[in-house]
């Protein structure tokens, strides 16, 4: 009889990891550009370290004048690493951690984190 039941529950178990992967990859590529917690599931990072900027409203076709602006904006994604060198100074990295520079992060920083930021630059359409 456990037997049984050992079978019945790696079942619903593989049911709910398909079901947890299928979740996290909607999010993380399906969601709206300024969701936070797109950023969050693809960076794997907490919501308090992800910040995006307001998406511009000029290019849209409804903003005034109406019509066509001939522009939009694309997202710029930045990610800021910070850790501490074997010496225990605290380091940043902008590249994923290729290369390493020595700094100062903010007040009240735990070391090891990462920061997500989200951008917006125009690009005039041709």
């Amino acid at each position: 009889m456990s037997e049984k039941l050992a079978g019945e529950n790696a079942g619903v178990v593989f049911v709910l990891g398909v079901a947890a992967i299928l979740g996290w990859a909607t999010i993380s590529f399906l969601a709206p550009d300024d969701w936070k917690i797109k950023y969050c599931a693809r960076y794997f990072v907490s919501f308090d370290n992800v910040h995006v900027n307001d998406r511009p409203t000029s290019c849209d076709w409804s903003h005034a004048p109406l019509g066509d602006k001939a522009c939009h904006y694309e997202k710029i994604v930045t990610t800021e690493r910070w850790d501490t060198s074997k010496e225990g100074k605290p380091i940043y990295s902008y590249d994923d951690g290729k290369t390493w520079n020595i700094g100062t992060p903010e007040a009240g920083t735990k070391l090891p984190t990462e920061n997500v930021f989200v951008s917006w630059q125009r690009r005039d359409d041709p």
